[in-house]
């Protein structure tokens, strides 16, 4: 067994399981088996996921929130799943249309170009901070659009309204 082993690169634990595969099923005992589990048991029963479908296909615009909580006034003894879960199922089902999201790009050009010095000032508040006596204080700009050359900077004890 091990030369046979060695031959095809394999391990000898493996070799032995072939060889076991082999002698209970013959050349179908060689092939690849699923993997997959026999049985799941925290599978939703499938008279509540039809119940669920069955719910949503008489209202397709209700959401597995608002779904679940009819059904819990229908079926108040049944077990009903998450939230999340009903969401799953209805996406399982196809009964969640896919969202088709349209990204638009606009050219944003800015709302003054002001060409030359002096041309156009602007004031702004920039939000509130907090001094070292922990009080707030909002401070105001008046800039030159320009060149950005800053003609005030004053700081308002009081709350900024526009």
């Amino acid at each position: 067994m091990t030369d046979i082993c060695r031959d095809f690169g394999i391990s000898r634990t493996l070799g032995y399981k072939y060889l076991r595969q082999y002698e209970q099923y013959g050349l179908e005992g060689l092939k690849d088996r699923s993997r997959a589990p026999h049985a799941c048991p925290n599978r939703t029963p499938r008279a509540i996921v039809n119940k669920i479908v069955g719910f949503r296909k008489k209202h397709p615009r209700y959401g597995p929130e608002k779904i679940l909580a009819k059904l819990s006034e229908q079926y108040p003894d049944s077990k009903w799943p998450a939230a999340s879960t009903t969401n799953l199922i209805l996406k399982k089902n196809n009964l969640i249309p896919e969202r088709h999201r349209i990204r638009r790009i606009e050219k944003v050009n800015p709302i003054f170009d002001p060409t030359a010095p002096n041309e156009l000032w602007s004031g702004d508040f920039k939000g509130k901070f907090r001094t070292g006596d922990h009080s707030y204080v909002y401070p105001l700009t008046i800039a030159d659009s320009f060149s950005r050359f800053l003609f005030a900077a004053e700081a308002s004890p009081g709350k900024a309204y526009f």
